[in-house]
């Protein structure tokens, strides 16, 4: 720090007042100090998905077929869904599947052995990307690939996706479990049994509607063949 005199007046005396100069060079300096470069943003990972499952198959496409619930309580994997489930793991090889479950008063096509949970997370970048590409290519156009399997709806991912009513598109599912955690496939009887083009190379003609109640109140006797007809309504108690 420099330290200058300066010659005051007062009063006709002469003072001499210290005066400070203080260097604020020093502080003006602009800051040499090397700084980082900051790195770019890392771009978000794209999910290879594999592409799906292709076979030739028959110009006409399957029936389309009316909502059939579960009416028996048959908790036997159906043909068509095991063939599905192991398809889609040897052509994805991710994720885990279950079909059947032991019945109880609430209607599930679990029940009957004709609905898969087919386990990937929306909350897995690679299982979301699998799962959001094959409910596509199942619904798209109408819903040709869910025929050709015999796919009755789809739920995944808090929205749902109706064979028996395309028009409505994927709309939101309110359901008590939003199904982040897997995809949920319910199948018509036809689909069940293999009966569809995918796996017989020729279009359903003609809708299977599955067994039917004999007494009001009761779970159906367990399918036995396939039902054109629809069930009678007058039922004994």
């Amino acid at each position: 720090m420099a330290v200058r005199a300066r010659l005051v007046t007062l009063s006709g005396a002469a003072l001499a007042v210290p005066l400070m100069a203080i260097g604020l060079a020093s502080t003006a300096r602009a800051d040499t100090t090397p700084v980082a470069p900051v790195p770019p943003p890392t771009p978000a990972k794209l999910q290879v998905v594999p592409a799906a499952p292709t076979k030739v198959l028959s110009v006409a496409l399957d029936m389309r077929t009316p909502y059939e619930p579960q009416l028996s309580c048959d908790p036997h994997d159906k043909p068509g869904v095991s063939a599905f489930a192991a398809l889609m793991k040897a052509n994805y090889k991710t994720g885990t599947t279950g079909i059947s479950r032991n019945c109880d008063a609430t209607v599930s096509e679990h029940y009957d052995g004709r609905a898969l949970d087919w386990m990937l997370s929306a909350k897995d970048p690679q299982q979301k990307a699998v799962a959001d590409s094959v409910v596509a290519w199942l619904s798209a156009d109408n819903g040709v690939m869910a025929r050709r399997f015999g796919i009755s709806y789809i739920i995944w991912n808090t929205k749902m996706w109706r064979e028996y009513a395309p028009e409505r598109g994927w709309a939101a599912y309110t359901g008590s479990v939003p199904h982040t955690d897997h995809i949920h496939f319910s199948f018509s009887w036809d689909g069940a049994m293999a009966r569809t083009s995918w796996w017989t190379g020729k279009a359903t003609t003609s809708v299977d509607l599955g067994p039917c109640r004999v007494y009001a109140g009761q779970f159906a006797p367990l399918y036995a063949r396939a039902r054109t007809a629809a069930c009678p309504t007058n039922l004994p108690v």
